[in-house]
């Protein structure tokens, strides 16, 4: 809905409405002066409203990315917990069931115990498991500290961020 001519002052319900459209046009590739003439705002206007919408964007984003991360790492944790108690059924005496026809036991059935130390494919198991905890929470990144200020990064930069692309190459790009 247009506005009336003179009124440049936008109420609250005016301004969300806006964003909405502002968002909707700019994702379907419509540009900022064009945006701005059908909706009867300057092009700084919608420069300005389209830094906030891609703000709010990121945080969703990021939340969304975060949420993922969390259940991610409940599944490796629960896969770790699987390896360690196959590990240790791994590490007790296995007991094998034999039947012997006739025999020294006239076909009675026997149970044979034997010692086992463990399977270490199931420590393999843990240590994948530690290396993907590692990984998802960015401990196993280089040794230096960044400071990051979200604000002095592109749209893109924080779209590849939000992606979960490395810090390191969004940087260096």
């Amino acid at each position: 809905m247009p506005r009336k001519k003179g009124n440049t002052t936008r109420q609250p319900a005016e301004i969300e409405r806006d964003r909405r459209r502002i968002a909707q046009m700019y994702l379907q590739g419509m540009l900022q002066s064009e945006i701005g003439e059908e909706l009867e705002l300057s092009q700084p206007t919608v420069s300005n409203e389209l830094k906030l919408i891609q703000r709010e964007w990121f945080a969703e984003r990021i939340n969304d990315v975060h949420e993922r991360k969390m259940l991610e790492l409940a599944k490796v944790d629960n896969l770790e917990l699987e390896y360690w108690d196959a590990w240790r059924r791994s590490q007790k005496n296995a007991e094998t069931r034999r039947e012997e026809i006739g025999g020294k036991y006239g076909g009675k059935e026997v149970f044979v115990e034997q010692g086992q130390v463990g399977d270490p494919s199931f420590l393999q198991g843990v240590q994948w498991c530690i290396n993907k905890r590692c990984e998802l929470l960015g401990l196993d990144a280089p040794g230096r500290n960044i400071n990051l200020n979200l604000d002095k990064l592109s749209f893109e930069q924080l779209q590849r961020l939000a992606q979960g692309e490395d810090i390191v190459s969004v940087l260096a790009n």
